[in-house]
């Protein structure tokens, strides 16, 4: 380097003198900025620029280099790679060409491509190419001459092969940066063989990761954390690494086209099952450890960690069976099932659960086979296949009996029971959930006793028996707040008020939701965080709110069915669809309710269908479409009477009475008069949204000698024989 530094400087040949001391004379007292580019390659001449820096006292030296010089005095100015534009949102192409990696991209494909333009069109495939390409600015100049050949959408999906697709296509410039490949190899091969191995493992980690994770894939088991502090700090000194600052503790961070490299290195290592082992047993204590926590008062940490390492996560599931242990894949299913549901990654988590499955031998009746089981049927529950969803908590069930676990068993009766409740089979869910309650209490198991509260709750509901319901959920909040659980309190608490709406109580409804709004907002949860919003747009429709209630309602428009749950889903579409007709846009409820009918078939529930058949009828009288009112009625009183929904059938029998086809007007009145005397009977009050209903007088009551019960059978009896009587005639 001496050598190569003097005759630049113009110091004279002297065979007399070392080098280094010939250059030192001749720099002497002199102010020079000495630049020395790519200096990693001979990094080992760093004492020369040492003994320099200390022989001339106005020299100051600039290097460019991958790898730290480690002088006293050295100022370190890592060169980040250039700025994308986040690729998950839409971006105008006039705000991309801000950033500088796209405006790189741009520039370097207008000298092979003149006539190139950033358009809305291709906008989202050039931030594509940025992005997969980390920023890195000779990734994006070797991508870029690629546009010779391909549009940026064709290229992005060609950079799966980016190390061996990105080549220079022009002959001057150093060899190393003629390919992406060879840009990387010329790093790594400056490593010393432990650090490589280090880099190589690395290479597993999607995003960043800590020290405690990094240890985990070292060689030696037994390493210390010294070890792993050195090896991080070298390859953090050959810029293979970024620190990331964190809140407790530094994490790191190999951007995705280096650790491209690094996997496919591992591979040829023959090393890739014993590190992908090593890596997947550090991610599975992660979720054995989180299991619990996500029901209880830390919920919402542990909640971020697993979204942190959910890619993690992802690989690792995908090879349970290959290079990953299956018993290890189960655990780890069996362990986070509850993050799928929380973060609606429901049909994700269904997909990777049933693909453990059916590698697993079904005569292995463990405890890990149960869990998961139970975990599985209640993510196809929320997606709203109940009919798998039962067969898998059955076999869960199954295994619980066999191994005489009463733990194992009172949850899975809590969550079969919760699935026979939706789909109105309540003489099934009934039993199911009473036992749930009893076992839960008799072990102690609190949050297994609030769940089943909350489900004694729900069917309480269907049944119109709504002071009832708010009691088995006010229990439930006391056992949810007693483990610390805010999703569960956020659940209990937007219970209430859906009860306290249907007592007469708006108001203290209103307090509860926002109650329950806070809770979920400190859980971090989003499922529960959706049927909160339903029952908002619940209250503000039923006390004539329509505008606050379309605002609402508009707002969950986006979500997806394999995302959320299909219940809420299709609820909220169907309060949507009543806003739109109260607000006299009845076209504009029809898809609604023609969605929501399509999610009911696949929920197969009797009761959310009698729910839409009413609002059907009401899109129908807006209509004037007086023979679509009666099917749509005669649909209502029998899903609503096979839901053993009262609620549901009253108001169908109310509407019944403004059918000009269905009765005479004496027989409107009586039967009106009974509707509202069962109505009080029942403490179920008639809804300020239905009063466009109430255009009759009470001029005759029940019989004295016939129990609300019974009478309501009977009307709903009677109202369907004469509406069929209106159709055959």
């Amino acid at each position: 380097v001496a050598s190569t530094l003097a005759p630049a400087l113009g110091a004279p040949a002297s065979a007399a003198r070392p080098p280094d001391e010939t250059l030192s004379a001749t720099i002497a007292d002199r102010a020079i900025l000495l630049i020395l580019d790519n200096f990693e390659h001979v990094v080992d001449a760093a004492p020369l620029v040492r003994y320099l820096l200390g022989a001339c006292p106005r020299l100051h030296v600039l290097t460019t280099s991958r790898i730290v010089l480690r002088l006293a005095g050295e100022h370190e100015f890592p060169v980040p790679p250039l700025g994308i534009p986040d690729p998950v949102r839409s971006i105008a192409p006039e705000a991309a060409l801000a950033y500088p990696a796209v405006d790189l991209f741009v520039r370097r494909t207008r000298a092979v491509r003149p006539d190139f333009t950033l358009t809305d069109s291709n906008v989202a495939a050039v931030v594509g190419i940025c992005t997969r390409l980390d920023g890195l600015p000779l990734a994006i100049e070797l991508a870029a001459a690629r546009t010779r050949l391909f549009t940026p959408a064709a290229l992005l999906e060609r950079l799966r092969d980016r190390l061996d697709l990105l080549k220079a296509t022009h002959r001057d410039g150093p060899e190393r940066h003629h390919t992406l490949r060879h840009a990387i190899t010329w790093s790594y091969d400056l490593l010393h063989p432990p650090e490589r191995a280090f880099f190589r493992r690395l290479g597993l980690f999607a995003g960043d990761f800590s020290l405690e994770a990094a240890r985990h894939l070292l060689d030696n088991e037994a390493s210390e954390p010294a070890d792993v502090l050195d090896l991080i700090e070298k390859l953090l000194d050959h810029s293979l690494l970024q620190r990331r600052d964190a809140d407790d503790e530094p994490r790191f961070l190999m951007l995705e086209t280096l650790g491209s490299f690094a996997r496919q290195a591992l591979l040829e290592a023959g090393e890739w099952p014993a590190a992908r082992r090593a890596h997947a047993a550090h991610f599975l204590e992660i979720a054995e450890r989180a299991e619990d926590e996500l029901t209880r008062r830390h919920q919402s940490r542990w909640l971020r960690v697993l979204e942190h390492e959910y890619d993690n996560y992802r690989a690792i599931l995908k090879e349970a069976g290959e290079a990953v242990p299956l018993d290890m894949g189960l655990r780890i299913g069996a362990a986070i099932w509850r993050f799928w549901l929380e973060r609606r990654h429901l049909r994700e988590g269904v997909s990777l659960l049933e693909r453990l499955l059916r590698q697993h031998d079904p005569r292995d009746r463990s405890p890990t086979r149960a869990r998961l089981l139970n975990g599985l049927g209640t993510l196809l529950h929320n997606l709203g296949e109940n009919g798998r969803a039962r067969v898998y908590l059955e076999e869960a069930l199954s295994i619980w009996d066999e191994r005489r676990d009463a733990s194992g068993r009172a949850t899975v009766l809590n969550n079969l029971g919760w699935v026979a409740c939706e789909q109105s089979d309540l003489a099934t869910a009934r039993p199911l959930c009473e036992e749930g309650l009893a076992v839960n209490r008799a072990l102690g198991m609190l949050r297994g006793t609030a769940v089943a509260l909350n489900n004694l709750g729900w069917i309480a509901h269907y049944e119109g028996r709504f002071a009832e319901a708010e009691g088995y959920h006010r229990e439930s909040l006391a056992f949810r707040r007693q483990e610390g659980d805010l999703r569960g309190a956020g659940f209990a608490l937007s219970n209430i008020a859906w009860a306290q709406l249907y007592q007469g109580q708006p108001e203290a409804a209103l307090h509860s939701i926002a109650e329950a709004r806070e809770a979920l907002e400190q859980a971090g949860d989003r499922t529960i965080h959706n049927w909160n919003h339903y029952i908002t747009c619940l209250i503000l429709i039923e006390t004539g709110q329509v505008d606050a209630c379309l605002d609402q309602a508009a707002a969950l428009a986006g979500e997806s069915e394999d995302s959320a749950n299909l219940s809420i889903i299709a609820l909220t579409k169907i309060v949507w669809a009543r806003a739109l007709i109260a607000s006299g846009r009845p076209e504009a409820a029809a898809p609604l309710l023609e969605q929501a009918d399509r999610l009911w078939a696949t929920i197969e529930t009797p009761w959310g269908r009698a729910r839409s058949a009413l609002v059907a009828f009401d899109l129908y009288h807006a209509m004037n479409l007086p023979e679509r009112m009666i099917r749509a009625l005669h649909l209502a009183l029998r899903e609503g009477h096979q839901a053993g929904d009262r609620q549901a059938q009253l108001q169908a029998l109310e509407r019944a009475c403004i059918l000009p086809a269905f009765t005479d007007d004496t027989t409107r009145d009586r039967q009106w008069a009974v509707v509202t005397q069962i109505r009080k009977s029942f403490g179920i009050p008639r809804m300020p949204a239905d009063a466009w209903l109430d255009v009759h007088g009470l001029s005759a009551g029940p019989d004295e000698d016939e129990s609300a019960g019974d009478g309501l059978g009977r009307l709903v009896r009677e109202a369907l024989m004469r509406l069929d009587a209106v159709r055959v005639g």
